[in-house]
């Protein structure tokens, strides 16, 4: 048995139109209002324990000051570079246009602020390469221009590390949720 459905036609041009003109304010919860993106490929190498800036970074001004910010953050090629045990630790930023920084990770009370460690680079082996991956829910409480971005850090002051190593992209990818 075959069933057959009539439906009226209508106008794609029309029907886009309209789906453009839904207002930010009516989207449900949990929509993502906008995405912006940041990537780096400038080889960064670390030979000390201070924080070092990885040179990635991405701005957004949140539509609204009730939404979250996931972020979500990839660096590629990072790579140990000599013969002692190594450790690499990444923090994430977050700026205000007035210059205002925040430590997200020691303001929800990580130990030293670090939100992803690479652990385990032992002297075994002169280089390792890995990935580091990590995302983290933000509340900023703003519609301000806010920028995220991410510095590293040596576990091990006296070893070396590198991130972007031999320019492999690093990248970050901001999305404004809806509350």
């Amino acid at each position: 048995m075959t069933v057959r459905a009539n439906k009226p036609a209508f106008n794609i041009r029309e029907k886009l139109k309209e789906l453009a003109s839904v207002s930010y304010e009516k989207m449900p919860s949990g929509s993502v209002i906008q995405v912006s993106h940041g990537t780096t490929s400038t080889e960064v190498a670390v030979n000390s324990n201070a924080e070092t800036n990885t040179g990635l970074s991405a701005t957004i001004s949140p539509r609204f000051s009730s939404s979250k910010i996931l972020v979500l953050v990839s660096h590629d090629n990072c790579e140990k570079i000599t013969t002692s045990t190594s450790a690499t630790r990444f923090k994430l930023y977050r700026q205000n246009s007035a210059g205002v920084q925040v430590d997200l990770g020691t303001e929800a009370g990580l130990s030293g602020g670090f939100i992803s460690y690479a652990m385990g680079l032992t002297n075994a082996t002169a280089t390792a390469r890995f990935n580091v991956n990590f995302q983290w829910f933000d509340t900023p409480n703003t519609t301000d221009s806010l920028t995220y971005y991410t510095n590293v850090n040596n576990y091990v002051s006296a070893t070396g590390i590198r991130v972007q190593a031999g320019g492999y992209p690093s990248r970050i990818t901001l999305m404004e949720i809806a509350q």
